[in-house]
């Protein structure tokens, strides 16, 4: 899969975040985040940075967000 340029990391993070919030910055409980890193972990699409090749999202802040899902068809995980 190619490299996600700068513009579209930025516009992903802005899409996540505003949903982070409008959501009330909800995180999911120690036992899910667990599980999605897991699951994340398990992936080919994770980098050695932690970061997603699909989203370009920084896995270890991404998975403790309620309002975020797995970017991969189907998702690993869901939004809670």
């Amino acid at each position: 899969m190619a490299k996600l340029k700068i513009g579209q990391l930025v516009w992903q993070f802005a899409k996540e975040l505003a949903e982070h919030a409008s959501g009330g910055m909800k995180n999911v409980d120690p036992v899910t985040y667990k599980k999605r890193i897991e699951e994340c972990n398990k992936c080919p699409n994770l980098t050695e940075s932690s970061s997603c090749s699909l989203c370009g999202c920084f896995m270890p802040v991404k998975a403790k967000w309620a309002t975020s899902k797995c970017p991969d068809n189907p998702p690993k995980w869901e939004r809670e």
